[in-house]
């Protein structure tokens, strides 16, 4: 859905799930990516796998907005998680404030709202994990 109360209202509830150590929101926000992906075997990228030595904070964030202008930040959603959390390791939350920002702004609604989706499916996926090693 475009519409951005329900999305927002459906994402809060979904990431909500996570810190109680129920996954049942990190596997509807996977399920969604899937879903608006087109892809049958979607591979998600997992914040605790090592991130890729990407240079510079300009570098992921150029990358990332590029992906935001040609539609593209669920062609590869691996490769997208893995820019997100560079960017995010990488920086302050104005600067991550700053790029969603700038992604709706290059990439519209739609993919203002991929980005988000991706970010906290990552951020609920890390949430259980450390849940688990607890």
């Amino acid at each position: 859905s475009n519409d951005e109360s329900t999305f927002l209202d459906g994402l809060r509830e979904a990431v909500s799930y996570a810190p109680k150590g129920n996954s049942t929101g990190a596997g509807a926000m996977r399920e969604a990516i899937r879903i608006r992906s087109g892809q049958r075997n979607v591979k998600l990228y997992e914040p605790r796998l090592s991130v890729r030595a990407w240079r510079n904070i300009g570098e992921a964030r150029s990358r990332l907005l590029h992906l935001a202008e040609k539609q593209s930040l669920l062609k590869d959603p691996y490769e997208s998680g893995n820019l997100i959390t560079a960017f995010v390791s990488l920086s302050d939350s104005h600067e991550q404030q700053k790029l969603v920002e700038e992604i709706f702004d290059v990439g519209g609604t739609e993919q203002g709202y991929v980005f988000q989706l991706l970010f906290n499916q990552m951020r609920a996926t890390a949430v259980l994990s450390a849940g688990r090693k607890a």
